[in-house]
């Protein structure tokens, strides 16, 4: 994605729909990855209770 973003070589309003479309792919990637995490990881305190998100 950086990549994308790195080589897009637009301005005006595309380049603004641009950018904010690839702001809100790295918020979702960056999402789905805690919520992923969030699920490997048990809390110490209670070894034996299933945790779901």
């Amino acid at each position: 994605m950086l990549r994308q973003i790195r080589n897009f070589r637009r301005t005006g309003i595309a380049a603004k729909l641009y950018y904010e479309g690839k702001v809100a792919e790295a918020v979702s990637l960056i999402v789905e990855k805690a919520k992923a995490q969030k699920k490997r990881i048990q809390p110490k305190a209670y070894p034996d209770r299933i945790w779901t998100a």
